[in-house]
């Protein structure tokens, strides 16, 4: 079999954590490492959070894309597939937002969407700027060229930081 990089599963391996993983470690206090546990990528995990005013199909796809991000500890290349889905899930809040008001026809994109709540003030110049990365990622993951491959860490910061925005989003009245 060609080799491709990554754990290829099979019965046999497939509840084994990846290798990869035992290359993340934790510095102690005496300087010694020890591999990270399950349990410490859990506790990362579940640092997002959405508020409860976020509608319920918005919070039914971000906690499945959490649930999915658990099982890169025995499958790495999940982080990536994890953060291809929230870029996506930060579009789907985007248009549920949009939908409560009479949103132009002509506003028919991501990128159009979020220009049209920063045009009518319903986000900040600064929270635009955030969503314009997030527009930028989604394009990418949802257009690839290659296979991508994100480390937990990025994986974590993109779900906390598009939290953040989905949060922000759904506290501005309408």
């Amino acid at each position: 079999m060609k080799k491709l990089g990554i754990k290829i599963l099979d019965e046999n391996n497939w509840l084994e954590p990846d290798k990869v993983i035992n290359g993340f470690h934790r510095i102690q206090i005496d300087g010694s490492t020890s591999p990270l546990t399950i349990s410490e990528w859990f506790v990362e995990i579940k640092k997002a959070k959405l508020e409860d005013n976020i509608p319920d199909e918005v919070q039914k796809l971000f906690e499945v894309a959490r649930g999915t991000m658990a099982y890169g500890y025995f499958f790495y290349p999940i982080f990536t597939f994890a953060s291809e889905q929230f870029a996506r899930i930060a579009e789907t809040a985007v248009n549920i937002k949009c939908s409560e008001f009479t949103l132009p026809k002509s506003k028919n994109t991501f990128k159009k969407k979020v220009e049209w709540l920063l045009q009518e003030k319903l986000i900040s110049r600064e929270t635009y700027n955030k969503w314009e990365s997030i527009i930028f990622l989604r394009n990418k993951f949802s257009h690839p060229s290659k296979q991508n491959i994100y480390t937990p860490f990025m994986a974590f910061e993109l779900m906390n930081s598009i939290a953040t925005n989905i949060n922000k989003l759904f506290a501005v009245s309408g």
